[in-house]
Formats: C-alpha cells, structure tokens, sequence
C-alpha cells in the first residue's frame, strides 16, 4: 500500500508539470497544430519559425547519430536477437534532422 501511495504521488506530479508545462507552451502549441493542419509534416526549421522557439543547443556531439540498440534479454535471463535492421543492407537510416534542433 505504502508503493501505491508513492507512485500516486508520482504520477500526481508528473501530470501536473505536464499540465504547467503544455499551458506554459500554449501560444506556441497551437500555431504548430495550426502549421501541421495546413502542411501535414514540417521540418525542424518550420517548426522552430512556426512557434518562435530558438533551437536548442546539442547536448551531446552524438546525439544525432543512430547507436545500436542494446540486447534485449527474455525473461529467463537469455539474450534474445535484436530487432532486424530496417533494410537488407544492415544500414540504419539516418536520425532526422530535426533531432539535433531540439
């Protein structure tokens, strides 16, 4: 009961920061759905132009380059195959460009 109590509070918390956070953003929230209403998809920079929002600074250099995932493990302890790569080549695409923006 004390666990469920603690991840109530949690969870209580969480939403709330959430809720501050998207009523904070809202001006900008709505003109990204007014953008994506008119175009579907945009790019980093529309959407940077789109809300007013300055782009973020990379935190790490390797944050827009694909790492491979580690291994997953079943639950009796062994190591299970990783996904299959997206092509037959092995090659995974690219991270999007507008990873790096944010």
């Amino acid at each position: 009961m004390l666990i469920d109590l603690e991840i109530r509070g949690i969870v209580k918390a969480c939403y709330a920061e959430a809720e501050h956070l998207l009523a904070g953003h809202r001006p900008q929230l709505d003109a990204l759905a007014a953008a994506l209403l008119q175009s579907e998809s945009l790019d980093a920079a529309a959407i940077l132009r789109v809300t007013g929002l300055e782009p973020r600074a990379q935190l790490d250099a390797g944050l827009d380059q694909p790492s491979a995932p580690a291994p997953a493990k079943d639950a009796g302890g062994g190591k299970r195959a990783a996904s299959a790569p997206p092509d037959a080549s092995g090659a995974r695409p690219p991270a999007p460009a507008s990873w790096s923006a944010f």
